[in-house]
């Protein structure tokens, strides 16, 4: 997931780059033609080229013929629509899993043992691949498998794995809760989700979360709640996967 926030932020580069060039080009195309001159619309164009990366310095800029650009809220959404899609990919990848064909060598294995396998199987499939979709989408599967026998579990102490100093016991704690929502451990969550160290980690602990708060009436939602949301929102980069669903949830509070 580290790899594909990195990919994030080179396309976002790329489509700066793109949309400079579209407009230069469009320029030339005014000036060689004999009748063309640098006018209103010529130096707005120029301007345009410009835009993208003076979004960090000015909120926005007006041109005579264009009309007013909102620089910064250029930038918000195409960070959105990035996060968007890297968090559509997770949970396209979640559905693919649950219903591709598993492993049967283990199946006499009981839930619990089970899970405590796929845990460290998830450990060494982050230490044996490098960042990148093929490990983030074999990660998928096995979150996935962890949700269904998570499924299966009556009880499980999660709020001990919930602080656990291994991934893959924090992850089987997400996938538990993914299943089985609990909204008495809603802040313990929070809690958790606020110093994960690992990306795909958070991102599922943030489902939970979104998960968690769907069964309950807006009104039951504490400020406390809100307030740490919106902190974990702080710490996020603006084009991941977690910052948009993080942002979606708290939105959606304040509807």
């Amino acid at each position: 997931m580290e790899q594909e926030n990195k990919q994030g932020q080179q396309n976002y580069t790329g489509l700066r780059w793109l949309i400079t060039a579209i407009a230069i080009l469009v320029l030339l195309i005014r000036v060689i033609f004999p009748n063309s001159s640098i006018d209103a619309v010529s130096l707005g164009l120029i301007i345009l080229a410009l835009a993208p990366w003076l979004s960090p310095i000015f909120k926005s800029i007006e041109i005579t013929g264009i009309g007013k650009i909102e620089l910064q809220e250029i930038k918000s959404q195409v960070e959105q629509l990035q996060g968007a899609v890297q968090s559509a990919n997770l949970k396209a990848d979640l559905a693919t899993a649950s219903v591709a064909p598993k492993d049967e060598t283990k199946s006499d294995s009981l839930p619990k043992q089970r899970l405590s396998e796929l845990s460290k199987k998830y450990v060494e499939t982050r230490k044996k691949l490098r960042s990148g979709s093929e490990r983030t989408t074999l990660m998928g599967q096995i979150f996935s498998e962890m949700v269904l026998q998570a499924n299966k579990i009556e009880d499980l102490n999660v709020d001990e794995l919930l602080i656990d100093s291994d991934t893959g016991n924090r992850l089987s704690a997400y996938a538990y809760l993914f299943a089985k929502p609990s909204v008495q451990r809603l802040d313990a969550i929070l809690n958790s989700v606020m110093v994960e160290t690992k990306p795909f980690n958070q991102y599922w602990g943030i489902q939970v979360i979104r998960k968690t708060i769907s069964q309950m009436y807006p009104q039951e939602v504490s400020r406390e709640i809100v307030e740490k949301l919106k902190r974990l929102l702080k710490t996020l980069e603006a084009n991941t996967d977690r910052y948009y669903e993080t942002k979606s949830i708290i939105d959606n509070l304040a509807n």
